[in-house]
Order: C-alpha cells, then sequence, then structure tokens
C-alpha cells in the first residue's frame, strides 16, 4: 500500500481553497494539456462517496462487498 502524500497547495475540486492540505489525484487531460490536480481532504471525501454511489448503482456493489466475497489470496 502507497502512503498518502499531503502538501500545502490548492484544492482543484468544489471548494477551492487555496493554502489547504491537499493530496495528488492525478492528471486530468483535454486535447492540447494536462494538468496535476489536487484535492483537500473533504472534496476527496465528496469525491470518494460520489464513486461509491456510480459502482453500486452501476454494479450493485461496493469495493469492501466485492473484497469481502472475493478475498486477495496470499
Amino acid at each position: 500500500m502507497t502512503e498518502t502524500c499531503w502538501i500545502r497547495g490548492s484544492c482543484w475540486l468544489w471548494c477551492r481553497r487555496d493554502g489547504v492540505l491537499v493530496m495528488w489525484l492525478g492528471d486530468a487531460r483535454t486535447e492540447a494539456e494536462s494538468a496535476p490536480v489536487y484535492a483537500c481532504g473533504p472534496c476527496v471525501e465528496h469525491l470518494a462517496a460520489k464513486v461509491k454511489r456510480h459502482a453500486t448503482a452501476r454494479y450493485g456493489f461496493t469495493e469492501t462487498s466485492y473484497r469481502q466475497k472475493n478475498p486477495t489470496p496470499y
């Protein structure tokens, strides 16, 4: 498991606050550009909840229920 690295910066998601602790989520890309996307804790939690709702609606399960039914073999 990788450790989450938090830095002080600007949140690119809903709150758009500056000078807060943010984590890198990945790169956003357009046809001609790309840029790193950072988000603060509350916005990461909001995004995670949206992803969970989407997965539940689309697939009928969450990551937790999938892992319970399909444990990692080792």
